[in-house]
């Protein structure tokens, strides 16, 4: 599983907490491993544009998820994938380690096409 953060200024410090998380959510489910995620970590401005954008929401949230795949069947076994992109709101506050863990996984959910 590659991840791929934007470069925004203050997400180094999630990258590797990140990464495990998102390679445990990933250990036993048959998905390709060569597949690729795009987090961002964003300000809960930008978040709010995007929800209202989106979902025509005009609030921040904690976290987006878009998908590319509609379920977890679509998404090829081979060959380089994008399964979609992940938006956190960082906030003022830093991201502990499980709310960090809740949000990615949550959002990786709906990636491969669980939804509530």
């Amino acid at each position: 599983m590659k991840i791929i953060i934007a470069p925004e200024k203050e997400t180094k410090k999630y990258l590797k907490p990140s990464a495990k998380i998102i390679n445990r959510f990933f250990q036993n489910k048959p998905i390709n491993q060569n597949a690729f995620i795009n987090l961002h970590f964003v300000s809960p401005q930008k978040i709010k544009v995007l929800n209202c954008k989106y979902r025509q929401l005009d609030k921040a949230t904690s976290v987006l998820s878009f998908p590319l795949f509609e379920n977890i069947g679509q998404i090829p076994k081979k060959g380089p994938v994008i399964l979609g992109d992940i938006f956190i709101s960082q906030g003022k506050d830093t991201l502990d380690k499980q709310t960090l863990a809740d949000l990615i996984e949550h959002s990786l959910e709906h990636l491969i096409g669980k939804h509530h």
